[in-house]
């Protein structure tokens, strides 16, 4: 086996009236339906993973208005268009919660950030064709974070007494711009 570098990236970047959008989040789910999740490796307090493919919920409703412009306009400045989100939920961390390494299906993984005190940890990538570069996007409250899914990365353990919680999404690019593309390589090429 040969295995051939092919750099990948991420994108950070922040979401227009976030102090408005965080409230608006954590008042919708204050008695939403979660669980929690317990086990050998991973404990997340509060999380709604079990429906996140129902995007029907308020809270989504509610945050699809305020994301799913800023998702299409990042995808169209990469070349691709119709993000389409297959799954929404989020996640609350309290103290000695930890998400440990993982990985997300579909095309893309976001996260956007509700709740990030200054000694919160944050989410951490892993290069996975050598697994040992370890990168930390410089995020804070109401940053967005978007990587393709198949990178490692995993949420370290809160070792202070605070709250972190994240809005996490997969989707789909379903289509790309081929102008750049033709005009980079000719309309002919394939």
């Amino acid at each position: 086996m040969h295995i051939h570098e092919l750099k990948s990236f991420y994108i950070t970047d922040s979401l227009p009236n976030n102090e408005f959008i965080n409230n608006q989040f954590l008042n919708n789910i204050r008695e939403c339906q979660s669980t929690s999740l317990k086990d050998k490796h991973d404990s997340i307090t509060r999380l709604d993973w079990d429906h996140a493919r129902n995007g029907n919920r308020y809270w989504v409703q509610q945050f699809l208005t305020h994301l799913q412009p800023k998702l299409d306009e990042i995808m169209n400045n990469l070349g691709y268009h119709n993000a389409i989100i297959q799954e929404i939920w989020f996640q609350q961390y309290n103290k000695d919660d930890v998400h440990t390494w993982h990985v997300h299906g579909h095309n893309f993984t976001g996260v956007y950030y509700v709740e990030l005190g200054d000694d919160a940890p944050k989410t951490e990538l892993i290069v996975p064709y050598n697994q040992e570069s370890l990168v930390t996007p410089d995020v804070s409250v109401g940053s967005l974070l978007i990587f393709p899914s198949y990178v490692m990365h995993r949420a370290p353990t809160v070792n202070k007494d605070i709250r972190k919680t994240i809005i996490s999404f997969n989707f789909d690019a379903s289509t790309i711009s081929t102008n750049k593309l033709d005009k980079l390589h000719g309309e002919n090429n394939v």
